[in-house]
């Protein structure tokens, strides 16, 4: 244990971080062609890099659309992916505008949980930044599968665009 071992820990650690980065890019990039319909215009670039950019609500903005792609392995006992992948939800459902709202999520776990989840919502939000804990129309009774559809966000697995995700 000296310090080549922690040199060396460090790189990995830096490159495993760079590989999520690369890997939200490379299936935005791969996805937006099949997704942009005619006449829709990208309002501002999407967001090639997994984490937040002050200048970016959302991962992709255009004239049509708001989205957030989720690209998380889900195992089954995922709090804290829940926790993230609904305050995208509720991130989404602030939009102010009439155009679709879409999160890109990758297999059934995390569909599952947005559309079937009698978790409740306000709690679910207990941990996220300020703005997202009292979104409009949300109930201290509302699950997360209500709130997810009363907010009109639709789910999809990002595998009916490239069917290798896992």
């Amino acid at each position: 244990l000296d310090e080549d071992l922690i040199d060396s820990a460090l790189i990995v650690r830096e490159r495993v971080g760079m590989i999520d980065t690369l890997l939200h890019a490379a299936v935005i990039v791969q996805v937006l062609p099949r997704l942009l319909q005619s006449g829709e215009k990208l309002l501002k670039r999407p967001s090639l890099g997994a984490g937040t950019d002050p200048d970016r609500k959302y991962d992709l903005e255009t004239t049509h659309r708001v989205a957030e792609f989720k690209l998380s392995s889900w195992k089954g006992a995922d709090g804290s992916r829940q926790r993230s992948l609904f305050a995208d939800v509720v991130g989404l459902s602030l939009d102010p505008t009439e155009r679709l709202r879409q999160v890109f999520v990758v297999g059934e776990i995390p569909i599952h949980f947005l559309m079937h989840s009698d978790r409740n919502a306000a709690k679910t939000l207990s941990r996220a930044a300020l703005k997202l804990r009292t979104p409009e129309g949300l109930t201290d009774e509302m699950t997360v599968a209500q709130f997810t559809r009363a907010a009109r966000v639709e789910v999809v697995d990002l595998r009916s665009f490239i069917p290798k995700l896992r």
